[in-house]
């Protein structure tokens, strides 16, 4: 079927179905034709490609569609599970809300019980942190809640009495503790004890204060380190004399307690004093002659032994005090604490330490009688004692003038100048250290 169309005043017949090029032409215009043109054979050639793209899209899709699925299925059950642990918890809640009490005395301190026919108070403190009252504490309080004290365990306390303990034959025994720290105290009452038992002992240090060692046999004090050494010199010759006794076996002979006050110093001083250490165990307690060293640490140093002593003073049996301090910074005596090491063992044992009155007993004792003069021992030590002492500075006579100058009230300077025959720092200052060493 033909149809004619008038362009332009211009009549044209034409087929409809068969589009000439002039047709279009005339219809669209050029710049058409060719846009139309040029996208049907982009379409055209890019069909296989954008095939493949397509193909690949959808497959992404797919998956990332899975894997949204998939996140959401799981936040689902993780949501329940917080669910049901949130209904448990309030569950749990209830039920310590059933099982406990809290009560707060007027000092502050907390205190939880359990709701039954007999309930029982406990400080809340001193529950474990994973205990049920405080899982109910905390679920009751959202607040910061105080530190929970964790259990300790403490040494058991031994039942016995220390000064039978430290008071054994064939034993060797150190008292150990800081400055101010009832050390000698501590002393006095086993050297007491052995006085009431109507054995006397013996007590060999550089000083002591007026009324220490009552009833003991002392030698020494007020710096008289001659006397110190010749004491140190007489027990050694006592023991050598049950050693080379053949009528009686060591454990016959009579017990001889000596005590040696302020041991650091007599082995810092006297020349050859850490033997005593190193043969305490065997020269010594192997004949009943009882040692007890009082010093301020349990060092190789307090001790005043080398590697070899440092080994062997573990084989005594040692009294340590621990201190307890004050707001002032002040030794608390009724608060210190004791502990028993066993000769041979790491192991320290909680002890209940003396705190009586410091009684002497009145029994009547004979001074134990040596074989040998302190005076004659005296002065075949002063050799000794000058040839160690030289190493200190310090003669005998001058710490002994120097705390008499001192108890008479003078000043460093003036002791300096009248024992040193001048004054000045290095003078004031070993007026300082004597005392420092030897003032009681």
């Amino acid at each position: 079927m033909k149809k004619q169309d008038e362009i332009n005043g211009v009549t044209t017949t034409y087929t409809p179905s068969l589009i000439s090029w002039y047709n279009l032409e005339k219809l669209l215009g050029v710049k058409e034709i060719v846009f139309m043109i040029a996208t049907l054979s982009a379409v055209k050639f890019l069909f296989p490609v954008l095939s493949t793209i397509l193909l690949i899209g959808g497959a992404i899709i797919f998956i990332i569609g899975g894997i949204l699925l998939l996140s959401k299925f799981t936040m689902t059950m993780y949501s329940d599970v917080q669910d049901l642990k949130i209904k448990r918890a309030m569950a749990y809640k209830a039920q310590l809300e059933a099982s406990f009490t809290l009560i707060t005395d007027n000092n502050g301190q907390i205190f939880v019980g359990t709701r039954d026919n007999k309930t029982t108070f406990t400080p809340l403190h001193l529950q474990g942190s994973d205990s049920p009252a405080w899982l109910w504490f905390q679920a009751k309080n959202k607040k910061a809640l105080p530190k929970v004290v964790q259990k300790k365990e403490e040494p058991i306390e031994l039942s016995y009495n220390i000064n039978e303990i430290m008071s054994k034959a064939l034993q060797s025994y150190a008292i150990i503790g800081g400055q101010q720290t009832g050390k000698t105290y501590q002393a006095q009452h086993i050297a007491n004890y052995w006085l009431s038992k109507g054995v006397q002992p013996i007590v060999i240090g550089c000083k002591w204060d007026k009324g220490e060692w009552d009833g003991c046999q002392k030698i020494g004090g007020g710096g008289d380190f001659e006397a110190v050494a010749a004491g140190l010199k007489m027990i050694e010759a006592e023991a050598k004399r049950r050693q080379a006794n053949t009528d009686l076996s060591h454990k016959s002979h009579s017990l001889l307690p000596v005590f040696f006050d302020d041991w650091t110093v007599v082995v810092d001083q006297i020349k050859n004093a850490k033997d005593f250490i190193l043969k305490a165990t065997t020269l010594f307690a192997s004949v009943n002659i009882v040692l007890y060293f009082i010093l301020h640490s349990d060092t190789s140093n307090a001790w005043g032994v080398d590697k070899k002593g440092s080994a062997l003073k573990d084989n005594f049996t040692k009294l340590i005090i621990v201190p307890t301090r004050n707001k002032q910074g002040l030794v608390d005596r009724q608060l210190t604490r004791g502990f028993i090491q066993f000769a041979g063992y790491k192991e320290q044992h909680k002890i209940k330490l003396n705190n009586g009155p410091l009684v002497t007993p009145t029994l009547p004792i004979m001074p134990y009688q040596f074989s040998y003069n302190i005076a004659d021992l005296q002065s075949n030590v002063q050799s000794t004692l000058q040839s160690s002492l030289q190493s200190k500075a310090f003669t005998p006579q001058q710490i002994k003038q120097v705390l008499e100058l001192d108890k008479q009230g003078g000043k460093p300077s003036n002791i300096a100048e009248a024992v040193f025959k001048s004054k000045g720092g290095v003078q004031n200052k070993k007026v300082k250290e004597i005392l420092a060493l030897y003032k009681v």
